[in-house]
């Protein structure tokens, strides 16, 4: 019966309004897509923060850049894509942002709170705008109930339903009974004709019938003229010239005077049978009218029964929404930390490490479409709590290698036990495609620029990569006689010299 609307809704992507804020909003706290104050925060590899829903908008269709990168000139291979497992939950922007004072949107709503309390309170906000589904006027919800009584597009059953009437009232039902008096009456009397036994009177418009008992009212009266002049005549002993004289007088005979006797009192029978209908009928009416208040009572009552049962679901309806979205953000992060596991399984802790790359076919013809050029090792380390590290490969060539070579570089990445490392790196680093018959690896060693950024002390997740664009050729991988890939499967190794460490 009404549409709610409002300026949120959570099953869509967006944040939480701006103006919901009691101050200021801190710019850090704003999803990157939509500008609105983030709702179930998550972050992406790359560092920046969305709404849950607005990132799951963004990789729907698969990995996709992240245009803030793009805008802040930031951009990198892999770290600046948003993939859908690649971000997870940001639970300590959640806290900070829920615990914020907040108050309504809504005009005249003088409710405040704190962000966490805010769509509990929506839902129930008395000055919410809601639409009238007669006539679509928009309101604060605690004028609809009023509204919808006095409504001009209302559509109304006529109280006479019962009898008869189809019409459905758009608008004032007084004006419509006014109007329909003739035809309402006409169909009470033939209510209770059925029910009360009586000859009904011929069919026709409400003013023949009336016309019909007018003539009838008339003869009864004209026979009771007639009973009275007569009466006094019949039970005199006169005599026979003056019972003539009567008779011509009145020119009525004993017999025609009898006659109307009879018919006078089946007249008042019908008058009295006509009488008790009547009284039946009253008594209907009132009975009727009781009725009809108690049913516009309890529509009254219904009504708002209803617009709170409609609040209730709608209540309930965001506790499943924000479920769900809890569920998938859940499923994010559980997959994320899956990852994280696998990570650990394969990870080593002398500097040395061997990387298996399956599907080689596959991802060669990704690198060349551009869907995919390059791929990055799980994480290595020095040792326990030493440098954190990894490889990078382009299977169809970067920068000078670009359709020629294979480019492999070496990475330095962000540790949990930096701040124990002595930096800058400067660890003597060998890399190596290993040829599967062990006869001729392809090997290729440099020591770090202790000046170059890249071998500093990581401030975001990953330093700039460093090594060799031109590492093998395309040529020497597919030669024949050479084993580098077997079962479209190659293996990279790194050694970390750890002797001065």
């Amino acid at each position: 019966m009404t549409a709610e609307t409002s300026s949120m809704s959570s099953e869509k992507p967006g944040g939480y309004p701006l103006n919901l804020l009691v101050g200021s909003p801190d710019p850090k706290n704003l999803c990157m897509k939509c500008d609105l104050l983030l709702k179930k925060p998550v972050q992406a590899r790359c560092g920046h923060r969305f709404c849950s829903a607005c990132l799951l908008q963004l990789v729907r269709d698969g990995p996709t850049r992240c245009s803030k990168c793009v805008e802040e000139n930031s951009f990198e291979e892999d770290i600046s894509i948003l993939q859908p497992d690649g971000f997870f939950p940001d639970r300590a922007a959640k806290r900070e942002i829920e615990g914020l004072p907040a108050k309504c949107i809504n005009t005249g709503c003088s409710w405040s709170g704190v962000v966490r309390n805010y769509e509990e309170h929506i839902i129930i906000c008395p000055k919410l705008l809601v639409v009238c589904e007669e006539c679509m006027k928009q309101m604060p919800r605690d004028q609809l109930v009023q509204h919808v009584k006095q409504c001009s597009k209302k559509r109304s059953t006529c109280r006479f339903a019962f009898l008869g009437c189809t019409e459905k009232v758009e608008g004032n039902i007084v004006e419509h009974e006014q109007k329909s008096f003739v035809n309402h009456l006409g169909l009470v009397l033939d209510v209770l004709h059925k029910t009360s036994g009586v000859t009904p009177v011929p069919p026709g418009t409400l003013e023949a019938r009336i016309s019909f008992i007018e003539q009838k009212l008339v003869v009864v009266e004209q026979m009771v003229s007639l009973r009275t002049v007569t009466e006094p005549h019949l039970g005199a002993s006169c005599g026979k010239e003056s019972h003539l004289s009567q008779k011509r007088t009145t020119g009525v005979t004993d017999k025609e005077s009898s006659t109307a006797g009879e018919h006078l009192g089946a007249l008042r029978q019908r008058l009295e049978l006509a009488e008790q209908s009547i009284h039946r009928f009253e008594d209907v009416v009132t009975v009727l009218n009781r009725e009809v208040q108690s049913v516009a009572v309890q529509r009254i009552g219904g009504d708002q029964v209803q617009h709170g049962n409609i609040g209730t679901i709608d209540f309930l309806n965001s506790k499943i929404r924000t479920f769900e979205q809890e569920v998938g953000v859940n499923g994010v992060a559980l997959a994320d930390l899956r990852k994280k596991v696998e990570a650990m399984e394969m990870a080593t802790f002398d500097g040395i490490f061997i990387w298996k790359i399956t599907e080689v076919s596959r991802k060669r013809s990704d690198a060349i479409s551009g869907r995919q050029i390059a791929h990055y090792s799980p994480a290595f380390y020095t040792s326990r709590y030493g440098f954190r590290l990894c490889l990078r490969i382009y299977l169809n060539g970067d920068g000078a290698g670009r359709g020629t070579h294979i480019s492999l570089f070496f990475v330095i990445m962000k540790g949990e036990h930096d701040a124990l490392i002595r930096w800058p790196f400067r660890q003597k680093v060998t890399l190596m495609l290993m040829d599967q018959n062990n006869r001729e690896h392809v090997i290729d060693a440099f020591r770090p620029d202790q000046t170059s950024s890249s071998f500093q002390r990581p401030v975001n997740e990953l330093n700039v990569a460093s090594g060799c664009p031109l590492f093998c050729s395309l040529a020497t991988l597919d030669a024949s006689r050479n084993s580098y890939v077997r079962d479209d499967t190659l293996f990279i190794k790194c050694i970390v010299d750890t002797s001065d460490l």
